[in-house]
């Protein structure tokens, strides 16, 4: 309805366009006119004035010279208005009057004012009409337009018919197509009795034009005329025309749905087919009929030979559609009257119909009328047990939700199969969820003991059906009862009934142990369990009970000899085997590596079955098998079941346990702590183990002497540590190395074990010694570990001060072994850096730092108070140690530190003097040249720096300098600042024997001094006290000497004696001479000769020794 308006609105609209274009150009027309008028006005213009004059002739007599008589009545008109409006009257002049019977005289009004007004006033469509055909007969065009677009306008389904026809008689082309186009577009609201007065000649070329389907259209319109038309013009193509299935709907369909069968019947005359097949619904004529319940079609069919058996097998048969069928009781009595015609085991091809027959779509079909067509197709040869392509059959249909029991029961009485399989399991399967007709399959004799295609028996699945549905399984338990059921069958899992009760209902358990008969309780399912022991690893104690009550034993054993009790045990099922040993199990039964119930629970921490073992008397001490021979004690703390282990000690255990291991004898303590089990460990020791216990090896010489304390320190088990000492374990405990706990911790840097051992209330263990004579504060020192270190301080102040085997506190070592992060560790812990060792020597650290690589001990010690100057036991300063010591860079440092080189040691000896004897070429260097010392000064034996360089041996010197290069120096540095007269007497100067520091050159055979203290003026002859002279001295060549006397570049300064070398005594007679070479006093036998010495210069004879005599002559070789 909706379409047809919407394109009628299309009409309408287009006819607006339409005139608005006529408009347009009107008005285009009505310009040009007023634009050729001139500049006068358009109202004086000759149309204008026509116009008007035409309007104002209307129903006026003036200037008539025409009449116009209608139905009597006389109307006074112009010919010139006639001629204009049309050209039908062409001898107009000779003619004063004309007469119109074609219209009344209502209708000629409007015609008439019309012709002289070009107004057209509002009228019904009886009169357009009428006035539509005065305008064709009379050729007035401009009407004929206004007619036809009025008409348009007025367009409906009442009057398109009527005005069509007018259009076609009339030749008024556009309103016809307007007509034809509604028809089409809103024929659905279109009835036959809207053409029935249509012809049949103009009703068929209506069709032709504007219908989809015009031999449809002839039939619903129910025009046998138009038909006869059609069969005439389409002879040649009838029969394929009538049979056209590509339509919804098929020409002898419609006509037999209308109950046209008069039309019906002549189709069929004319070859329409009654078993027409239509491909796209897979459907014949008369199933369609029967489908819509048109009886009356399907009696027509049949009557004209319809077939009742379908010749393409894919194509549901009519009793298949019945079966399929809302149906009506007329339609039923009909279908009864074609069953003993027709093949009532026909099944079709169809998917949707899955290979059912008629008595199988039937029983499918839940309409209660159709249980007289079932019975009358079983008694008509219908086989009940015909199976679909679902699998299914007519049982079950009549069986399953909503249940036809009545009919199931005609079907059983015709050789219905009750155990049939359905999707491959038996029926009986299928009606588990309800009860009815569970309970009618069983009254017909329907098997019990049967499975389904899975191995389940149907026992198994009522079980089952108690988790969901617990009455409903309650009441097929107890009706299955009731026949012979076997309760020890297996599923596909092994599993009896009674197995799948357990875990689903205690009252199914319930049930089938009191109905049951000949139940085997020892049946296993595919985990070997039996139904005691699945409730039992189920928790179902409720089901163990009624079980055990049925016969079930409770020691019943597994195929490894386990009984229950052992078996819940290995598997930690506490409450199971309180459960067993409440019910007498036995509990002396072992496992297959030895170990009692008791040991396998305490592994599992099973405190209500040790609670219950130990209730029933079990030995608490027994050994375990696995514990290297310990107690059951060990299975427990070992796995940190201490509840257990607590059980075990309120019954009786043994803590101790002692146990012979590979090389000694343990107890349990120290098992534990060899293992690393730190919370077994805390536990024994907190319920009173014997603590301080040592281990008992055989051999004592492969005793470590270890308490349990060092054990914990030394595996860094912290908490046990804690523990031994709030127990009260001795601190003071010293292994066979005489180690406390606290040195072990030092030693294996455990942080937090030597926390808590300073955290104690008696920490006497800090001073003690080992064996090494370290303390743990020392230990830690020598370790470098100083966080240790503070943290012994930090508890002990004062242990930082003791003393080592040598007298040395911490801070001596530190600065003996040079390690300066020690140092500054003990300095920072303010250790008093001035006390001295208490040894023989008395030095104080800043001493013992000239021996350190590091100059920064020695600062960082002088910063923190040393005195600079303090003196060990023989009188040295730190100076004089670093003289000793050839540090030069720490020299320095004491020098610029203010230290004081004037102090004497116990040999009298000052820094400088020091320097020397140690042949320390730098330091000596540093003194004389940067301190102001005294280069004269002299020892307690009057040796200066000249002796003690003369007596230097070669390998005292420090490397690349010699005891020549020492004495130059000291020479060199005197010489520049000292008068002549001081020079020379301390390069004379004698010691305490009167030995110059030439003479012990000489001694010593160290020439290179010799000749250095020549070469500033040495005397040769200088006499010690016992008269020795380089010239007496003996020696095992005389080859130094010669070489010395050749190597004189000057004569030295003449010596004195009373004495001459050969033993004679100078006096009056016996005078003394001088040898003008070497300097030294003789005898005038000892000088005989006289000779100039050219190397002084000398040129005149001077006297000479005979030995210079010789030197000079003959040369030293």
């Amino acid at each position: 309805m909706e379409t047809g308006n919407r394109s009628h609105f299309d009409l309408l609209r287009a006819e607006h366009l339409l005139l608005t274009s006529k408009y347009t150009e009107l008005k285009k027309n009505f310009d040009l006119l007023q634009s050729s008028a001139g500049s006068k006005s358009s109202s004086n213009g000759l149309a204008s004035q026509l116009i008007q004059l035409s309007n104002d002739l209307y129903i006026n007599p003036k200037y008539s010279d025409l009449t116009y008589e209608v139905e009597g009545k006389t109307y006074r008109g112009h010919k010139f208005v006639l001629s204009v409006r049309t050209h039908y009257f062409a001898d107009l002049e000779n003619k004063n009057k004309i007469e119109f019977s074609e219209l009344s005289s209502n209708v000629f009004d409007l015609v008439f004012k019309w012709m002289y007004t070009d107004v057209l006033d509002e009228t019904n469509d009886a009169s357009l009409l009428k006035i539509g055909e005065f305008s064709s007969k009379y050729k007035l065009e401009s009407l004929q337009e206004l007619v036809e677009l009025l008409l348009t306008t007025r367009l409906d389904i009442s009057n398109c018919v009527p005005i069509f026809e007018f259009a076609d008689k009339e030749g008024f082309a556009k309103l016809r197509d307007d007509c034809a186009s509604l028809v089409a577009a809103r024929w659905n609201d279109f009835t036959k009795d809207h053409f029935s007065s249509l012809s049949a000649t103009l009703l068929f070329r209506l069709l032709k034009g504007n219908s989809t389907n015009v031999l449809n259209s002839i039939i619903e319109l129910e025009r046998e005329d138009v038909l006869f038309l059609f069969f005439i013009e389409n002879d040649s193509k009838l029969k394929t025309l009538l049979n056209d299935t590509t339509h919804a709907c098929s020409a002898l369909e419609l006509s037999v749905t209308l109950k046209s069968f008069t039309i019906a019947k002549q189709l069929i005359d004319h070859g329409a087919d009654v078993n027409l097949f239509y491909p796209s619904t897979n459907e014949t004529l008369l199933n369609r009929m029967i489908i819509s319940g048109n009886v009356e079609a399907c009696v027509f069919l049949v009557e004209n030979s319809v077939s009742l058996k379908p010749s393409n097998t894919s194509c549901p048969s009519p009793l298949q559609t019945i079966a399929i069928s809302n149906v009506t009781e007329e339609l039923l009595e009909w279908g009864l009257s074609i069953i003993s015609t027709s093949d009532v085991n026909f099944t079709s091809d169809e998917p949707k119909l899955h290979k059912r027959s008629a008595l199988g779509l039937a029983c499918l079909n839940e309409n209660i009328l159709l249980e007289r067509f079932i019975v009358a197709l079983l008694e008509n040869g219908a086989d009940p047990n015909v199976i679909d392509d679902k699998s299914e059959c007519c049982l079950w249909h009549t069986l399953v939700a909503p249940p036809k029991l009545s009919v199931a029961q005609k079907l059983i009485d015709k050789g219905a199969n009750v155990d049939v399989h359905v999707h491959s399991d038996p029926l009986l399967f299928h009606l588990l969820s309800d009860l009815q007709s569970y309970e009618f399959l069983l009254s017909n004799g329907a098997k019990i003991n049967i499975c389904d295609k899975k191995g389940s028996y149907l026992i198994h699945q009522i079980v089952e059906l108690f988790k969901t549905n617990k009455d409903l399984g309650k009441q097929l338990l107890l009706s299955t009862l009731t026949h012979q059921l076997n309760c020890n069958v297996l599923n596909e899992n092994n599993e009896t009934p009674i197995h799948l009760a357990v875990q689903t209902s205690v009252e199914a358990v319930e049930i089938l142990q009191k109905l049951g008969k000949d139940i085997d309780w020892a049946l296993v399912d595919k985990n070997d369990r039996s139904v005691l022991k699945l409730s039992l690893e189920s928790k179902k104690f409720d089901c163990a009970e009624i079980i055990l009550a049925g016969g079930a034993l409770i020691d019943e054993t597994n195929k490894a000899g386990e009984n229950l009790l052992l078996q819940s045990v290995k598997n930690g099922l506490d409450d199971v085997c309180v459960f067993l040993l409440a019910h007498k199990a036995n509990h002396n039964i072992r496992d297959s590596s030895g170990a009692s119930c008791l040991e396998v629970a305490l592994s599992q921490g099973m405190e209500g079955t040790v609670k219950a073992l130990c209730g029933v008397g079990v030995n608490v001490n027994e050994r375990s098998v696995v514990g290297n021979g310990f107690g059951v004690l060990t299975r427990a703390i070992s796995t940190e079941n201490f509840g257990c282990a607590s059980l075990l000690v309120s019954f009786g255990c043994d803590l101790e346990s002692w146990t012979q291991c590979e090389d000694s004898e343990q107890s349990l303590l120290h098992h534990m702590l060899d293992l690393g089990k730190e919370k077994a460990a805390i536990f024994l020791i907190n319920n009173g183990c014997d603590v301080n216990a040592k281990k008992r090896f055989k051999n004592v010489n492969d005793d470590e002497g270890q308490t349990p304390l060092h054990m914990a320190v030394a595996w860094g088990q912290s908490e046990v540590v804690k523990a031994l000492i709030e127990k009260g374990a001795d601190l003071n405990a010293q292994d066979v190395d005489g180690r406390t706990a606290c040195h072990i911790a030092v030693r294996e840097s455990n942080k937090e074990a030597l926390t808590i051992l300073l955290e104690a209330p008696e920490v006497s263990f800090i001073s003690t010694r080992d064996k090494f004579g370290q303390t743990p504060l020392s230990l830690a020192i020598s370790r470098r570990d100083h966080k240790s270190a503070e943290e012994i301080v930090n508890r002990q102040p004062h242990a930082a001060l003791q003393t080592n085997g040598n007298g040395e506190n911490l801070l001596h070592v530190a600065v003996r072994t040079n390690d300066l992060e020690s140092v500054l560790f003990l300095l920072g812990t303010h250790t008093d850096p001035t006390r001295t060792t208490q040894d023989s020597t008395r030095k104080t650290a800043l001493h013992l730092s000239t021996l350190a690589e590091n100059e920064l001990i020695m600062r960082n010690l002088i910063l923190a108070g040393c005195v600079i100057d303090a003196r060990t036991s023989d009188g040295s300063t730190p100076l004089h140690d670093a003289a000793r010591a050839h540090r030069a860079d720490l020299l320095r440092i004491l020098l610029e530190n203010g230290a004081s080189t004037e102090i004497l040691d116990e040999k009298g000896d000052t820094a400088f003097l020091t320097s020397v004897r140690n042949g320390s070429y730098a330091c000596a260097k540093i003194l004389l040249t940067e301190a102001n010392i005294n280069i004269h000064v002299s020892n307690k034996i009057n040796q200066t720096a000249l002796h003690i360089c003369a007596s230097l041996p070669s390998n005292k010197v420090e490397d690349s300098f010699s005891a020549g290069d020492l004495c130059e120096l000291i020479l060199s540095s005197d010489s520049g600042r000292t008068v002549e007269k001081d020079f020379i007497s301390f390069v004379e100067s004698k010691d305490d024997l009167g030995n110059t520091a030439l003479l012990i050159a000489y001694m010593n055979g160290n020439s290179v001094v010799c000749r250095h203290l020549l070469r500033r003026g040495a005397s040769m002859g200088a006499r010690n006290f016992e008269g020795i002279t380089v010239f007496t001295y003996e020696m095992p060549t005389k080859q130094l000497l010669f070489a010395l006397l050749d190597g004189l570049e000057r004569e030295p300064r003449w010596s004195d004696g009373d004495v001459c070398d050969c033993g004679v005594k100078f006096s009056i007679t016996q005078r003394k001479h001088h040898c003008r070479h070497c300097g030294r006093v003789v005898c005038s036998n000892c000088s005989p000769q006289a000779m100039p010495i050219a190397k002084f210069g000398e040129e005149k004879k001077v006297r000479l020794c005979d030995l210079c005599a010789r030197v000079l002559t003959k040369g030293f070789h």
